[in-house]
C-alpha cells in the first residue's frame, strides 16, 4: 500500500486520541492531475489504504495518471499498515516516486486470447490425457475471432476498492426528516465525472463544477512532514536504546551459576545492572520529552498558520481603512 507523509490523515486510536495514518490518504491538489477534465476540478479524494500502479502500458495504450501520491511517499506492507500507523511512522523512508493511484488507458485493447477461443477439455481426457491411435484430430476451423478493439476505447483503474464505501465517501446524520447523507469528500464527484467522460461526450463534463467545500491545510501538512523527517530518526534511536538495555537486563537476570546460586547475582553483575537501569530510565526519559517537542512543534506551526490566515485579511483591511481615512483628512484640511 502507498503511505504519503503529505497526504496522511488522523484517524481515533487509542482512548479516542488522533493517530497518525499515513497510509490513509486524504489527496488534494498536489496529487490530483489538474490538466485533466476528470479531476481538474475537484479536490480532498480520500483513498484509505490504496495500492498503486507500476510499469508501462503495452504497445498501443496510452496511460494518463489521473492521481497520485508526492515524493514523500513509500510502498508499505498491506497487514501493518492496517494495523497501527504508528509503526510505519517510525519506519517510513521517502522514496522519492510519485506512486500512481489512479489512471487512465485509453486506445485499441487487444484480445487475451489471439490464438482464438480456447479448446474445452472433455471429462475423459481431464482424467487420463490419453487417445486412442487411429483417432484422427478435429479439424481446425479457421480462426475469425477478433484480435484487437475496432476502435479506441478508454478503461479507469483506481488502486482502491473502498473509496465508494458509504464509510469513506459520505456524512450521515439524523434529522427529525430522517437520514441525511452528504457527501464527506470529493470521492463521488471523482467517479461521477470518470462515468460521465466514459458514457458521453467530455464537453459536457467542463461546464459542470463539482468542487468540494473543504480545503485543508496544504502547507501544514508540509510543515509536519519535516518535522517528523526531523525528529523520527531521534526518536527511532532512543526506541532501539531502551530496547536494547532492557533486552540487556534481561539477560543478566536469566544468566546463571551454581545450581544453589542461579538467583544471586555477582556484585560486578549488579552494579552493571544498575548502570543499565538507570540508562533506560533516562533513555525513556528523553524519548518522552523528544516525542513532545516535535508535537509542540506541529501544534506551534498549525496554531501560527491558522492566526496568519485569521489575522491577514482583516488587517489589511483595517490599514486600507486607516490609509483612506487620512488621505480623505488631507484632502480636507486642504481645503
Amino acid at each position: 500500500m502507498v503511505a504519503d507523509l503529505n497526504f496522511k490523515m488522523q484517524l481515533g486510536g487509542r482512548n479516542g486520541q488522533p493517530q497518525d495514518a499515513p497510509a490513509f490518504l486524504s489527496l488534494t491538489a498536489q496529487g490530483l492531475n489538474t490538466n485533466d477534465v476528470v479531476t481538474s476540478q475537484i479536490d480532498n479524494v480520500w483513498l484509505p489504504f490504496a495500492g498503486a500502479f507500476t510499469g508501462t502500458p503495452v504497445q498501443g495504450l496510452k496511460e494518463t495518471v489521473l492521481l497520485h501520491s508526492t515524493k514523500s511517499s513509500q510502498l508499505v506492507d498491506g497487514f501493518m499498515a492496517n494495523l497501527s500507523g504508528e509503526n510505519v511512522m517510525k519506519e517510513f523512508k521517502p522514496s522519492g516516486t510519485e506512486y500512481a493511484l489512479a489512471i487512465r488507458l485509453t486506445g485499441r485493447f487487444k484480445t487475451a486470447f489471439p490464438n482464438g477461443k480456447p479448446e474445452d477439455k472433455k471429462e475423459e481426457e481431464k482424467k487420463d490425457g490419453d487417445k486412442k491411435a487411429d483417432e484422427k484430430p478435429a479439424e481446425k476451423k479457421a480462426d475469425d475471432s477478433l484480435k484487437e478493439s475496432n476502435g479506441d476505447n478508454t478503461v479507469i483503474l483506481v488502486g482502491d476498492a473502498d473509496m465508494l464505501y458509504d464509510h469513506f465517501a459520505l456524512r450521515q446524520m439524523q434529522s427529525p426528516f430522517g437520514t441525511i447523507s452528504m457527501a464527506m469528500n470529493a470521492n463521488l464527484n471523482f467517479a461521477q465525472n470518470a462515468v460521465e467522460q466514459l458514457t458521453g461526450d467530455n464537453n459536457l463534463i467542463t461546464v459542470r463544477s463539482r468542487a468540494t467545500l473543504n480545503r485543508p491545510f496544504e502547507r501544514v501538512k508540509k510543515m509536519e512532514a519535516a518535522a517528523n523527517e526531523k525528529f523520527q530518526s531521534e526518536i527511532k534511536r532512543l526506541e532501539e536504546s531502551a530496547s536494547q538495555a532492557q533486552q540487556r537486563i534481561n539477560e543478566l537476570q536469566q544468566q546463571k551459576k551454581d545450581k544453589d546460586q542461579r538467583f544471586i547475582l555477582s556484585p560486578e553483575q549488579q552494579a552493571e545492572l544498575a548502570k543499565l537501569r538507570k540508562e533506560e530510565v533516562e533513555t525513556r526519559k528523553h524519548l518522552k520529552q523528544v516525542q513532545k517537542d516535535f508535537r509542540k512543534e506541529v501544534v506551534s506551526m498549525q496554531t501560527k498558520l491558522k492566526w496568519e490566515n485569521i489575522l491577514t485579511v482583516p488587517g489589511l483591511v483595517t490599514a486600507s481603512g486607516i490609509f483612506i481615512a487620512m488621505v480623505k483628512r488631507r484632502k480636507t484640511s486642504a481645503k
